[in-house]
């Protein structure tokens, strides 16, 4: 075997953090690396805040309580990866791959997760207040006591999630899905669900004063008639 098929060989069974160390030192040096393969990296506890990761590949990187304030990580893969207790504020994560993601504790104030995708993701503890998700999809995804007020989520997709013991007072939820969602113990007040369709979801002890349902696809699939602000008139 020549000396080339060997290296290939040898590469071929390195991790992707080390088969693409020079990656990890460009990002680390420049503060930026778009289209990288950084998949499996450790980049725990790292300032990457402002850094430049548009289209790159963080599948299963570990970036625990790393800062990613402001950073650009439009398209760019992070599925399976470890984010809880990252500072992700104010950072652009469009068109994203979080599906699997552990982001427990995470600060995502004012992210912008345009058509992002966090199917089956743990977001439990997230601060995602004033985020811009239009066009989401979270998916079974766990948002177990987060912060999710003042957010946009029109359009999203939050099928068959749990959303328990979460805060979604004056969230923007218009035309989103919720069909067999868990919503118990949550707060809804002042919430725009006019179009949306919550079909077969489980409300427990919800609270939703003043919340715009007109236009709703009511738990029992009746629509929400006019006047259904605060309670569904059907």
């Amino acid at each position: 075997m020549g000396k080339l098929n060997r290296l290939i060989l040898i590469l071929g069974f390195l991790p992707a953090s080390l088969a693409y160390g020079g990656d990890i030192d460009r990002l680390k040096a420049d503060n930026a690396c778009n289209g990288c393969q950084l998949a499996q990296s450790q980049l725990q506890f790292t300032n990457l805040a402002d850094a430049e990761l548009q289209g790159s590949n963080l599948e299963k990187a570990n970036l625990e309580s790393s800062d990613l304030r402001g950073a650009n990580l439009r398209g760019a893969n992070l599925a399976k990866a470890n984010l809880d207790y990252c500072d992700l504020s104010g950072a652009d994560l469009s068109g994203a791959n979080f599906d699997g993601a552990s982001l427990e504790g995470a600060n995502l104030a004012g992210a912008i997760l345009v058509k992002t995708s966090f199917k089956k993701a743990r977001l439990r503890l997230t601060n995602m207040q004033g985020v811009k998700a239009e066009g989401a999809n979270f998916t079974s995804a766990n948002f177990t006591y987060a912060k999710m007020e003042r957010s946009e989520f029109k359009d999203a997709i939050f099928d068959d999630a749990h959303l328990v013991w979460a805060k979604m007072d004056l969230a923007d939820l218009t035309n989103a899905r919720l069909v067999g969602a868990l919503i118990e113990e949550t707060t809804l007040n002042g919430a725009d669900l006019r179009g949306a369709r919550l079909g077969d979801a489980q409300m427990i002890m919800v609270t939703y004063h003043q919340a715009l349902l007109v236009g709703a696809h009511w738990v029992d699939g009746r629509l929400c008639k006019k006047g259904s602000v605060g309670s569904c008139v059907r």
